[in-house]
């Protein structure tokens, strides 16, 4: 913790752009921070970022920002450490590196897919996807239920023929 550097933004103040090297490993202390990306002609929005967030995981991966990150409130705070000291840390904590490669690789499949649907106060930190074995796998036992019914609601649903009519008779 004595590593991290305390740093303060103002509103619409970048953090760093879009291909700038990532060096440093963030947290986000206090306020709210938009995430940006540049595609050919059009920006768009990745993620906000709230308090409790971390970010800046492309240093992982050893190459440059994808997106910007911009301050979106008047105050924001924000802790830092850099790429070499975080990896100690991963070092010394297993459980954290996989947090964070984990979250990491679930928001490149999302900023991959540029998912829509988020809302603006929602981040991605896992995004999971089975092999397509499993799927069929699963499926099987809806599908044979499926199948093994058809011939019942066919027959079901089969007009009666006239020739053939039931008289039951009552007796009181």
């Amino acid at each position: 913790a004595d590593e991290f550097e305390v740093l303060s933004f103002i509103k619409d103040e970048p953090i760093y752009y879009q291909g700038d090297p990532a060096e440093y490993f963030y947290l986000l202390w206090d306020g709210r921070i938009r995430r940006m990306t540049i595609r050919g002609p059009h920006q768009f929005e990745v993620d906000m970022l709230l308090p409790g967030d971390y970010f800046g995981e492309d240093m992982l991966f050893n190459r440059p920002h994808r997106e910007k990150a911009i301050a979106q409130d008047e105050h924001v705070w924000v802790l830092r450490v850099r790429k070499d000291l975080f990896d100690l840390v991963m070092r010394e904590f297993p459980k954290v590196k996989n947090l964070v490669e984990v979250t990491a690789k679930g928001r490149l499949l999302a900023y991959r897919k540029r998912m829509k649907w988020l809302d603006e106060d929602e981040s991605v930190y896992f995004v999971g996807r089975k092999h397509e074995f499993f799927l069929l796998i699963n499926l099987i036992i809806p599908i044979l239920i499926g199948v093994g019914s058809l011939p019942v609601i066919v027959f079901g649903m089969a007009p009666v023929p006239s020739d053939r009519v039931l008289v039951t008779i009552g007796i009181i």
